[in-house]
């Protein structure tokens, strides 16, 4: 594992996969045994609602800065209690709404659509009128 000159050493938990019940043991296990850990990030609305159930049962929640993705209703609810510090929203339903035209063969009228992610946090969360 790489030292940096400050002696900092990164420490990472990559989880991979549908199984939330194993996530959860190992995402516990990780914090217990590493109580400095300061910040999670989860790279899919599943992990990320698991990440702050984890991090409210464990007593961390507010204090432990977790970084979720995709914009659901669970995941604005962890953002607005505070046990999540910000969400990224990949505007999934933007990307699936474009994939379901391209699967019935119809086509936008440009073959360039941009889909632009937002950074969602509490003080911008009440903008969005969720």
């Amino acid at each position: 594992m790489e030292t940096y000159d400050n002696g900092f050493v990164p420490d990472q938990l990559s989880i991979y996969g549908e199984d939330m019940q194993k996530f959860n043991i190992q995402l516990k296990a990780m914090l217990l045994s590493n109580p400095d850990t300061y910040a999670v990030y989860a790279c899919a609305s599943r992990h990320t609602v698991q990440a702050c159930r984890v991090a409210e049962e464990l007593g961390v929640a507010g204090k432990l800065i977790i970084i979720g993705n995709d914009m659901f209703p669970e995941s604005v609810e962890f953002l607005r209690k505070g046990t999540m510090t910000a969400i990224i929203d990949k505007k999934v339903a933007q990307q699936s709404y474009l994939a379901d035209l391209v699967v019935k063969n119809e086509y936008p009228a440009s073959s360039l659509i941009h889909v632009r992610p937002e950074i969602i946090m509490s003080s911008n969360v009440d903008m969005l009128g969720i």
